[in-house]
């Protein structure tokens, strides 16, 4: 599987498309498929305490393989191990489909406060 490839500078708020001699790069492999995979919002079966916005892709609700992960939740969570074993549970649950779709045979998420 080809995508456009993404790139995420370190200095950077969000990842962008890769441009080299000014066409999209591509992406054969995993890097780009995880970026989407994670840092896509899901929608959320209730908005965050605070929020009205459950967010996430209008036409996920046609669709039971929803893209993206919660991870966006968790945005104004205190820096507990609790909130680092949930952020590491939607981890899990946004790459389960590479498993389910045979790209990898299994996956697995850390979390750690830095």
């Amino acid at each position: 599987m080809t995508d456009a490839a993404l790139s995420w500078p370190l200095a950077e708020a969000a990842p962008d498309l890769s441009i080299v001699s000014g066409d999209l790069a591509r992406d054969d492999g995993l890097y780009t498929a995880v970026l989407i995979s994670l840092f896509t919002d899901a929608r959320a079966g209730e908005a965050p305490p605070g929020q009205t916005d459950r967010r996430g892709w209008w036409a996920d609700a046609l669709d039971e393989d929803a893209t993206g992960s919660l991870l966006w939740t968790l945005e104004r969570e205190k820096a507990t191990a609790e909130t680092a074993r949930r952020a590491e549970d939607y981890c899990d649950a946004a790459l389960a489909w590479m498993v389910e779709d045979g790209v990898a045979e299994t996956v697995a998420a850390s979390a750690e406060w830095i």
